[in-house]
């Protein structure tokens, strides 16, 4: 759930894999492993990510079906 609402998000931005790495501060290649599963993402990276789009981590996580922030 979590790799493919990311994905999602990327690609309805029109963002390429490179263009989100440089977005969130983090390498092209690594993004591409955490994407496709073959390494584990870090909260920190998952949080960046999180805000980048303006969702909520419960959200990229699959908990609720809601984008929104509860603050």
């Amino acid at each position: 759930m979590l790799l493919r609402r990311i994905n999602d998000l990327r690609i309805d931005n029109d963002l390429s894999i490179a263009q989100l790495a440089r977005n969130i501060n983090v390498s092209p290649r690594s993004l591409q492993y955490y994407l496709k599963g073959q390494y584990e993402l870090p909260i920190p990276i998952l949080l960046d990510i999180a805000n980048y789009f303006n969702v909520s981590t419960d959200y990229l996580l699959g908990r609720t079906d809601n984008k929104e922030i509860n603050r």
